[in-house]
């Protein structure tokens, strides 16, 4: 996959080509620990994980979705959005 990132002052904005319009930002916490954050359902999320489901039936692989796993930064709660590129 391609990303583009972008410096910002406290880490990175990234952009992945298949969630061009769903940046997330990559910095290090105070903890010193990396960290992933996005809107998920609408809400600020740690990212956990993201899984992307290819039709490699042509000569390029498509993405058919995209299972996106995070957590709610307000309550702790576990989220998930599937995004149709």
């Amino acid at each position: 996959f391609e990303a583009r990132t972008q410096l910002e002052a406290d880490g990175y904005r990234v952009r992945i080509v298949a969630l061009e319009r769903r940046p997330f930002r990559v910095f290090v916490d105070r903890a010193g620990k990396a960290q992933a954050t996005m809107e998920l359902d609408g809400r600020p999320a740690r990212l956990r994980s993201v899984y992307l489901t290819l039709d490699e039936g042509g000569l390029f692989p498509d993405v058919r979705y995209i299972d996106v796993f995070g957590t709610e930064m307000a309550s702790g709660r576990p989220l998930h959005e599937r995004i149709v590129p």
